[in-house]
């Protein structure tokens, strides 16, 4: 070709993660404890647990709430631009259990939301992002011959212990049944002004 071909990215949609060293056995203790004293809560959750919104001021929580904001401001910053600090309103867990997982939803009336995982066995289940406007209604699959950023109407992401996620809260997302004996336990939060 002559002419050379520009590609401009518009409507850009970035997850971002992030390896957060933290204390697993204590954290694994408290949740199962939590569960037992508990009813917890049913939000997008299809089987498993999901706690209600847990006080950020325990100090089991201070140095987790400690680790996210400057990652969750660097981010907000440097990528969307944003004037004001954000910080976690919100953090609850969850443990989910052989086949649980939790449907497609968003995270409303949040700015920036996130997954951190605790425990994560294998076949565990993976996190799934979807398109906004799905694609397969104008692009079949199998006329496809490599999926990538431009052509693909879902992305997943694996279920790995320590790993952050933290994403645009409008973003639609499901996680995929747990296939293993083990529990996967996640911690999960939304951020505001």
């Amino acid at each position: 070709m002559d002419n050379k071909i520009i590609c401009t990215d518009i409507f850009k949609t970035s997850i971002f993660s992030y390896y957060l060293d933290f204390n697993k056995k204590e954290v694994e203790k408290f949740c199962v404890s939590y569960q037992r004293k508990n009813k917890g809560r049913k939000v997008s959750n299809e089987g498993g647990y999901q706690s209600d919104n847990l006080n950020l001021k325990l100090p089991m929580f201070k140095g987790l709430n400690n680790s996210l904001n400057p990652i969750i401001n660097f981010i907000s910053k440097e990528f969307y631009g944003l004037k004001k600090e954000l910080v976690v309103d919100q953090l609850w867990f969850n443990i989910n259990k052989y086949k649980d997982h939790n449907i497609v939803h968003q995270h409303p009336k949040s700015i920036l939301s996130g997954v951190f995982y605790v425990n994560t066995p294998n076949k565990c289940g993976d996190i799934v992002f979807i398109r906004d406007k799905e694609i397969s209604a104008f692009l079949e699959s199998s006329s496809i011959e490599n999926f990538n950023s431009i052509n693909s109407s879902i992305w997943k992401f694996p279920a790995k212990e320590n790993t952050l996620y933290v994403f645009p809260s409008w973003l639609n997302h499901y996680v995929e049944p747990n296939l293993s004996k083990k529990n996967r336990i996640s911690f999960s939060f939304n951020t505001s002004f």
